[in-house]
């Protein structure tokens, strides 16, 4: 049997998009990745990369050539792959492509995935990306997304037919994003220079004003005033360079520059558990989500989380028991949640991060949860 051919479309140095593209190698398909950024570490030997250089990879910033440019040339790369099935990561970006290839290649059936609406709702008032998304989505074949609030969002806001969306968690590769020992994890605590009886405090999402990093960072001048030994780590990820100055000159202005640790390059799967794992705890207050993959794998990792006090989170994970949930009205109310995590005693710490170890085991093995998006691809490509 002749292995079958899949190309995904995204962000080629999103960690989301390696371990799909790997999984998929592993159960014996032909992957190939088209995007216009370099990839990053992780992806296995097999994957194919076609990488598309826009005018904007040459600092030429005019929106409608680069969106033309990387149209054409995404039309002719597929149609040199030939692929069984398309998948775009995600929708709005590199999703929006979908409507004009499925017009032009409609014998390619095409998933795209949706990751979180709160990427969406600044879109939905801009008339010509909407339009793309629309039609981009109501052209493909199935739409994926990991939450049923998201499902319903999508079908309210572009009027998508909910019986073509698939929604299951991703679920977390257990092999990659397990806790560390304090061998494994002591180089990276010399590298950030965090000392061994420190509590270490992991901001892991994107430095954007969504995820409110700025009332972080404001907690943490209010924590350390009772708790000098703390550290607080924040990674900027695919945040924008504007917002994560605004971070920088905030956390210097206050005055907290040394226990701070500002992570401005984007990190492999690899690199993300080591940091779960040194961190006591991860905080995330943004003002909507999903059960976010980084969640997931910072509780694999021995990480507990303080969150934001939102339905999604707390449809699974219970306070006290799993998580600690927090005002975010104001600083000094999630500078008080932080306090009282930093005063729980060990013995409590460990009792919550093996209970959770055990749920994220137990439900979200990526392993497993993978095989519904291969089912997916399976039933579209089944006769070929």
């Amino acid at each position: 049997m002749v292995p079958k051919r899949i190309c995904y479309f995204g962000d080629s140095s999103s960690i989301h998009l390696v371990r799909w593209a790997n999984v998929l190698l592993r159960n014996g398909w032909h992957v190939h990745v088209v995007s216009d950024r370099q990839p990053c570490e992780g992806y296995d030997e097999g994957v194919m990369h076609h990488r598309i250089h826009t005018p904007t990879s040459h600092n030429v910033r005019l929106p409608f050539v680069t969106r033309l440019w990387m149209t054409l040339n995404l039309i002719r790369t597929v149609r040199r792959i030939d692929p069984a099935v398309m998948h775009a990561h995600s929708i709005p970006g590199y999703g929006d492509y979908m409507g004009i290839l499925s017009k032009i290649l409609p014998d390619v059936p095409i998933v795209v995935t949706a990751w979180g609406f709160s990427h969406m709702e600044s879109e939905l008032s801009r008339p010509m990306r909407y339009f793309l998304s629309r039609m981009a989505l109501r052209s493909a074949v199935a739409v994926t997304t990991s939450a049923p609030r998201m499902a319903d969002k999508l079908s309210e806001a572009y009027g998508l037919d909910k019986t073509k969306i698939a929604t299951f968690s991703w679920g977390v590769d257990l092999e990659t994003f397990r806790h560390l020992s304090r061998q494994e994890s002591e180089p990276l605590r010399i590298r950030e220079e965090i000392p061994a009886d420190a509590d270490v405090i992991l901001s892991p999402r994107t430095m954007h004003p969504h995820y409110r990093i700025e009332m972080i960072v404001k907690a943490a001048s209010c924590v350390l005033r009772k708790n000098p030994n703390t550290i607080f780590i924040l990674l900027a990820g695919y945040g924008s360079d504007t917002y994560s100055q605004e971070i920088h000159n905030l956390v210097n202005s206050s005055g907290i520059e040394k226990n701070v640790r500002i992570v401005k390059r984007l990190l492999s799967p690899k690199e993300m558990a080591e940091y779960f794992s040194v961190a006591d705890f991860i905080i995330q207050i943004p003002k909507t989500d999903q059960l976010s993959a980084t969640l997931l794998e910072a509780m694999a990792c021995g990480a507990i989380p303080i969150l934001s006090d939102l339905e999604v989170y707390r449809n699974r994970l219970r306070p006290g028991t799993n998580v600690l949930y927090t005002e975010t009205e104001n600083p000094s109310s999630l500078a008080a949640t932080i306090t009282k995590a930093i005063g729980m005693p060990q013995e409590e710490r460990d009792v919550i991060t093996a209970r959770n170890r055990e749920m994220i085991e137990s439900d979200e093995n990526f392993q497993e949860n993978a095989q519904n998006m291969i089912r997916i691809y399976e039933d579209l490509t089944r006769g070929d």
